[in-house]
């Protein structure tokens, strides 16, 4: 499964499953220093994402793959 992310001032991004359950992972975990499987779906990463509109997939629906 591919998902494509949208940035109107860079390039597209392409996301795989493979690719955000290994390094894609391990990176969100060391930038943000919370661990992405604890995520409980609250729904506070999109809310609070400046760029959730101009998203095609929100942070929580990436979290979710």
């Amino acid at each position: 499964m591919v998902y494509y992310v949208d940035n109107a001032v860079g390039p597209r991004i392409r996301l795989s499953v493979q690719r955000v359950r290994g390094p894609f992972r391990l990176s969100v975990d060391e930038l943000s220093g919370q661990r992405l499987y604890s995520c409980i779906q609250c729904g506070m990463c999109s809310s609070g994402c400046p760029m959730a509109e101009e998203m095609d997939i929100l942070p929580s629906a990436i979290i979710r793959l």
